[in-house]
């Protein structure tokens, strides 16, 4: 099985075309079935199709007759897998640990069907030095235990050699002891000598060395973690509105639309994206399905039943500039109502504003391109 990644546009046209084209130039593998890896935001392998032929050196127009209605134009030659109708996991393979899959890799159908996560498929390699580090971390634990044990009960070869060089050691002492100068002498003499404290009282006792190592080791633990690094931007998308630009509350959003922008604003370094829906688009959305498991996977957040989405997007807008993150909202929704009633609360909002559009097929049935204001 071979497993890809896809956009949205080419996932669009696996679908509806049955067919996933890949340049001659690439080199991919004759397979019996093709999964499809979709990226941000729902980042996991959802669909797979079985290949019923390959034919190669087709050219663009011989394989998409749309034109780039759905991709973009491609100039090289083309291999091309016809498929059945895709079929949707039971369980999506998530990325997890991983990183995302950036190009084909192989796998079989029954690890694919039984995997949650992409590191389940794929493990993540150890290095060198990462084993490494875990040998000789088991040999410090090993030297820990040993110094921890009482002397008696030590039967290394180190304890038994130890007592070997007890004798060498003493008559090395002896020997130099003789030798010594009287200058030296004189000198440890002095230096074990005590002042006497009293008339008639003794040498005072050795000051008793304080021990801070304790000390440090508290005050490590008692210091709290650092925080994690703070989002350079906090995307509050309006999902509702996205979902159902250009179209009719009666036609129905579409999620690709959620999804196309989702990805658009994630393009943008160290951005996070919150989208924000209405209670009742589940039941005015196409894919309703995918939608029950995003929400599920709190990649989308919906508001509470009987409620207006804008509110909880001013709300969780608000509470993200309060703890010092730059938050933008993207929606074509002008938030009067709020901004009215609760003057001057969200004067803010006008500032922290974007609005979106999308580039649309030439005949209108497929989204090709997200939009965003510039600010």
């Amino acid at each position: 099985m071979l497993v890809v990644p896809a956009k949205e546009e080419a996932f669009a046209a696996a679908r509806k075309l049955h067919v996933y084209a890949v340049p001659i130039t690439r080199s991919t593998s004759d397979v019996s079935f093709i999964a499809f890896y979709r990226g941000a935001p729902t980042s996991a392998i959802t669909h797979y199709a079985k290949v019923v032929r390959i034919t190669k050196n087709m050219s663009f127009q011989e394989v998409f007759p749309g034109g780039s209605s759905i991709l973009l134009p491609e100039d090289s030659a083309l291999k091309v897998y016809h498929l059945d109708p895709l079929v949707e996991l039971q369980r999506r393979v998530k990325k997890g640990r991983n990183p995302p899959i950036s190009g084909p890799r192989y796998t079989k159908m029954e690890r694919l069907t039984k995997a949650r996560y992409l590191d389940e498929i794929w493990p993540p390699e150890e290095t060198k030095s990462t084993k490494d580090r875990g040998r000789s971390g088991a040999k410090g634990k090993a030297k820990a235990k040993e110094a921890d044990l009482p002397k008696k009960g030590r039967t290394s070869r180190g304890g038994k050699a130890a007592k070997e060089a007890e004798p060498k050691k003493k008559g090395r002492a002896e020997r130099t002891k003789g030798t010594e100068s009287p200058k030296t002498e004189t000198r440890k003499a002095s230096k074990t000598e005590k002042k006497p404290s009293g008339p008639g009282e003794g040498p005072e006792p050795a000051p008793k060395r304080r021990r801070r190592g304790k000390k440090k080791v508290e005050k490590e633990e008692e210091e709290e973690p650092e925080a994690g690094p703070k989002p350079s931007m906090r995307y509050i998308v309006d999902g509702s509105n996205v979902a159902l630009e250009a179209r009719s509350f009666k036609e129905g959003g579409r999620l690709s639309q959620i999804e196309l922008l989702t990805a658009k604003l994630e393009e943008t370094e160290g951005a996070v994206v919150t989208v924000i829906v209405d209670a009742n688009l589940r039941h005015h959305i196409d894919r309703k399905d995918d939608m029950e498991v995003m929400i599920k996977d709190r990649r989308i957040l919906q508001a509470p039943a009987q409620t207006d989405a804008d509110e909880f997007i001013l709300l969780t807008a608000e509470f993200h500039r309060s703890k010092g993150e730059t938050v933008v909202i993207v929606s074509n929704d002008r938030f009067q109502d709020y901004i009215k009633k609760f003057k001057p609360r969200f004067d803010w909002v006008k500032s922290s504003q974007q609005k979106f559009m999308f580039v649309f097929s030439h005949e209108g049935s497929e989204v090709i391109e997200a939009m965003i204001s510039i600010s």
